[in-house]
C-alpha cells in the first residue's frame, strides 16, 4: 500500500514537472520527487542550549555534531548516509561546495571559509548505520540573539502559509521547560488539512531531564512526571504524539564511553563515603574538592561528560558492583538516559510510517509549487492541485494518519481500549497483529474478526449523538478493517 501511495505521488510530481517544464519551479518539483526515494527526514528542533547536539550524537552513536567555533550551529545541517565521509555547503541558488573538515575529539570541525557565497544549508555524509534509514536535520537554536539565525530558523520552520516546514518529514522537538517560543512552534506544527493534521509526525522531548530537581537521584523520575503532565496538556496532544523525558548527555556518553573515563570513576569510587558524599553535593564542591584523587582537569572532563546526576549515578553503579566494566556502565547510562524510549517512538511513529510521511511532505510541497505557479501559469497550477486531490482521495494511508490523530488527541472521544486498538490497527504490523489475534490465527478467523470490528465501528458511527470527529474516526477505522477483510479472502 505504501509503495502504491508513493508511486501515485511520484506520478503527480512527474505530471507537475511536465506542466512546469522550462521554469524554475520544475527544478523545485524535481527535488520534491527525489525526496520520495530518499530516507525519511527527521528534524531536531529546539531552543538554544536545549541539547540538540548531544541528542544527535546519541542517535548516531558518535560525537560528530558539527562545530566551527560555534558558526556551524548557525546553519541547518543535514546528516545523511554516505559510503564515505564528505561535507558540502549548499549555497543559495543550489550550487554545492565541498568543505574541508576534521574529526575532532568532541565534534566534527568544518571550515566554512571555502564557501564563497550565502550558505543555505550544510550536508554531512557519514557511513553510519543509523543514517541508513533516517536523514537527521539539525537546526539552529530558537531564541538566538542573532537576527540572521532567527531568520534562518524561521524560514526552516514555516513556509509562506505558516505551516510546518515541508523540508522535514517528521520532527523531534526539544524543550527544557514550557516556554512561550515552544508554544509558538507547537502551534506551527498543527494544521487541520487531511495531509498534515496528524501529530504522528512529531514527538516532544523534555531534554536535560537529569538536571531536574537539582540533579537529585530521583531526577529522571521527576522529569517523567513532568513529561506526562505535558503530554496530557491539550496543546501538546494536538501537536505531538508523546512527550518523553531524556538526558541527551547521558545517552551520548553511554554511546561513546571510554575505558579511561571508567578508570577515573573507579578511582573516585575508592574515596571514603563521607568525603565522596561531600564531594557530590554540588558542581562547585566537586570542582574544588581536595579529597579527590583526580586532577582538576580530569574532574572537569567527567563533569562535561556526565554532569552531576551522571556522576552520582555512575559512582553508585560502580560502588554497588552493578556496572563494573565499561560495557556494563555504558549500557546502564544509556538505559537511564531515556533514549531507548525515544528510539522506540521514532520506530513506531516515524520509521514504520516513513512512506506515509514522505508522501505527506511531497504533497505539501506540491501545493506550495501550485501556489507559486498560479500567476504565471494558472492552468499548470490547476492541474497540479487536481493531481494532489486525486492522490488524497485515493490514499487511505493518509486517512489512517488522520484517524490516529483523532485518537491520540482525544478529539474523537474514544475510550482507552479504542485508542489502543487504533494504534494497533494503523501500524505496519501483519494483519493478525493489527486485529489483535494470535500469530497462528488462520485466515477464516481473521476474516470473521475483521468483519466484527467493521460492525462495531459502523454501529459506533450510527449513534445520533456522535460528534463529527467521532464519526470520521469510526468511518476510517471501518474502512481499514474492510481492507484487512479483503486481504484475508483474496
Amino acid at each position: 500500500m505504501t509503495s502504491a501511495l508513493l508511486a501515485r505521488v511520484d506520478a503527480a510530481c512527474t505530471r507537475a514537472m511536465d506542466e512546469l517544464a522550462g521554469s524554475d519551479l520544475a527544478e523545485e518539483v524535481r527535488r520534491i520527487r527525489e525526496g520520495l526515494h530518499e530516507p525519511l527526514r527527521v528534524a531536531i528542533v529546539g531552543r538554544i542550549k536545549a541539547g540538540k547536539s548531544t541528542l544527535l550524537n546519541a542517535l548516531l552513536g558518535e560525537r560528530i555534531a558539527a562545530t566551527d567555533a560555534g558558526e556551524c550551529t548557525r546553519y541547518v545541517c543535514h546528516y545523511r548516509h554516505g559510503l564515505s565521509y564528505d561535507v558540502e555547503a549548499v549555497l543559495a541558488g543550489g550550487a554545492r561546495v565541498r568543505l574541508p573538515f576534521h574529526r575532532g575529539e568532541e565534534a566534527l570541525e568544518i571550515g566554512l571559509d571555502e564557501a564563497r557565497g550565502t550558505i543555505d544549508r550544510l550536508e554531512v555524509a557519514w557511513p553510519s548505520s543509523a543514517l541508513a534509514r533516517l536523514t537527521i536535520i539539525d537546526t539552529p537554536g530558537m531564541g538566538s540573539t542573532s537576527e540572521e539565525v532567527r531568520v534562518r530558523i524561521a524560514s526552516f520552520l514555516k513556509d509562506e502559509d505558516e505551516r510546518f516546514a515541508p523540508e522535514a518529514d517528521a520532527v523531534v522537538f526539544l524543550m527544557r521547560h514550557l516556554h512561550r517560543t515552544d508554544i509558538e512552534v507547537m502551534d506551527s506544527l498543527y494544521d487541520q488539512s487531511i495531509v498534515s493534521a496528524s501529530p504522528v509526525n512529531a514527538v516532544a522531548v523534555l531534554s536535560r531531564a537529569d538536571e531536574v530537581c537539582a540533579a537529585r537521584p530521583d531526577a529522571m523520575e521527576s522529569a517523567g512526571r513532568i513529561a506526562r503532565r505535558y503530554a496530557a496538556d491539550p496543546l501538546f496532544r494536538g501537536a505531538v504524539a508523546d512527550v518523553v523525558p531524556m538526558s541527551g548527555l547521558l545517552a551520548e556518553t553511554g554511546a561513546t564511553l571510554r575505558e579511561s573515563e571508567v578508570a577515573w570513576l573507579r578511582q573516585l569510587a575508592g574515596v571514603g563515603e563521607p568525603d565522596l558524599a561531600a564531594m557530590l553535593l554540588s558542581v562547585d564542591r566537586f570542582r574544588q574538592s581536595e579529597a579527590s584523587p583526580l586532577t582538576a582537569e580530569v574532574r572537569e572532563i567527567l563533569l562535561g561528560r556526565l554532569g552531576l546526576f551522571g556522576l552520582r549515578f555512575a559512582l553508585g553503579e560502580i560502588a554497588e558492583r552493578r556496572s563494573e566494566s565499561a560495557v556494563a556502565l555504558a549500557r546502564a547510562l544509556t538505559q537511564v538516559s531515556g533514549i531507548g524510549r525515544l528510539q522506540a517512538l521514532i520506530d513506531e511513529y516515524f520509521a514504520s510510517r516513513a512512506g506515509h510521511l514522505k508522501a505527506r511532505s511531497a504533497l505539501l510541497q506540491l501545493r506550495t509549487a501550485a501556489r507559486s505557479a498560479e500567476e504565471a501559469s494558472p492552468g499548470a497550477a490547476r492541474s497540479i492541485r487536481q493531481s494532489i486531490e486525486m492522490v488524497e482521495a485515493s490514499a487511505h494511508e493518509l486517512a489512517e494518519l488522520r484517524l490516529l490523530h483523532l485518537a491520540l488527541t482525544g478529539s474523537a472521544g474514544l475510550t482507552g481500549d479504542e485508542v489502543a486498538e487504533v494504534r494497533r490497527l494503523v501500524s505496519s504490523s501483519p494483519a493478525r497483529e493489527r486485529l489483535g489475534l494470535a500469530g497462528d490465527a488462520p485466515g477464516n478467523v481473521q476474516a470473521r474478526a475483521a468483519l466484527a470490528r467493521v460492525e462495531h465501528w459502523r454501529e459506533r458511527a450510527a449513534n445520533p449523538l456522535a460528534s463529527r470527529e467521532l464519526t470520521t474516526a469510526c468511518d476510517i477505522a471501518a474502512r481499514s478493517y474492510e481492507g484487512i477483510y479483503a486481504s484475508t479472502i483474496a
